[in-house]
């Protein structure tokens, strides 16, 4: 039966009750994301650098030439990594990242020695096996970076007008997995202006440069400031590498 009646008092039925799960109940899945964000908010407000001495603020260098990083030994990746560097370089823009980090923070790292120190990071993982090293990492460098256990497009929902300098979007997958959170990152405009978005991804859906390129462009308030090919490197299952694309616009107003 999908009903019941119970005797309460001298009332001869209680209300009608019925089956399932009872309003206002959240999944487990929501219930998750919810801590996560509640933790993610109780580090923000604590601070970015992790207990131990913080990381001493230096000024912003005038010129930066000879400040390029060391991309010795470079792989196509690395390459990838450098292009976006110098664009951030460029732009002259010091502020807050929201970044999808290696677990070394290879490059999140070089912008810190060799740009500026006052650089900021809210660093988003969503993988339970890369997490965990990736908080290590971030502890034991002290890195000024704030980890998020979860979506980058649960940081990007949350997000204001204004709040990030640049956004490093390094996703292992195909683009149209992830369209809808950068179109809302574009929409809700929370790069400020100068700033740089990089959208790396995987073509193995045989998603087209020119096909983002045109998505990217229905936003009229940024530029597009490089389109770059690569395969990431060899692995067992795949000879030539994985082929990616790095894509990168600037906020112009």
């Amino acid at each position: 039966m999908a009903k019941y009646l119970v005797p309460i008092g001298n009332s001869k039925v209680a209300p009608i009750v019925k089956r399932g799960r009872p309003k206002g109940s959240t999944s487990k899945k929501s219930k998750m994301r919810h801590a996560a964000l509640q933790a993610w908010e109780t580090r923000r407000k604590n601070g970015f650098v992790p207990k131990g001495k913080p990381v001493a603020p230096v000024k912003v260098a005038k010129s930066y030439k000879k400040r390029t990083p060391d991309w010795s030994g470079r792989t196509e990746k690395k390459v990838a990594r450098a292009m976006v560097f110098d664009l951030i370089m460029k732009s002259r823009l010091i502020g807050l990242i929201l970044t999808l980090p290696a677990v070394e923070c290879i490059l999140e790292r070089a912008l810190l020695q060799k740009i500026s120190r006052k650089f900021r990071f809210h660093a988003c993982e969503f993988g339970k096996k890369l997490y965990r090293p990736l908080f290590e990492t971030i502890k034991s460098e002290n890195l000024p970076m704030i980890p998020y256990f979860g979506k980058i497009a649960d940081l990007i929902d949350i997000a204001r007008q204004d709040d990030y300098a640049h956004l490093i979007l390094d996703y292992c997958g195909e683009f149209t997995t992830f369209k809808k959170e950068v179109a809302k990152a574009l929409e809700k405009k929370i790069v400020k202006v100068g700033g740089i978005v990089t959208v790396t991804f995987s073509k193995r859906d045989g998603t087209k440069s020119v096909d983002v390129q045109q998505f990217l462009a229905a936003f009229g308030d940024y530029k597009l400031m490089l389109s770059h090919d690569y395969c990431e490197k060899k692995t067992a299952n795949h000879n030539k590498g994985a082929a990616m694309m790095l894509l990168a616009i600037k906020r112009i107003r």
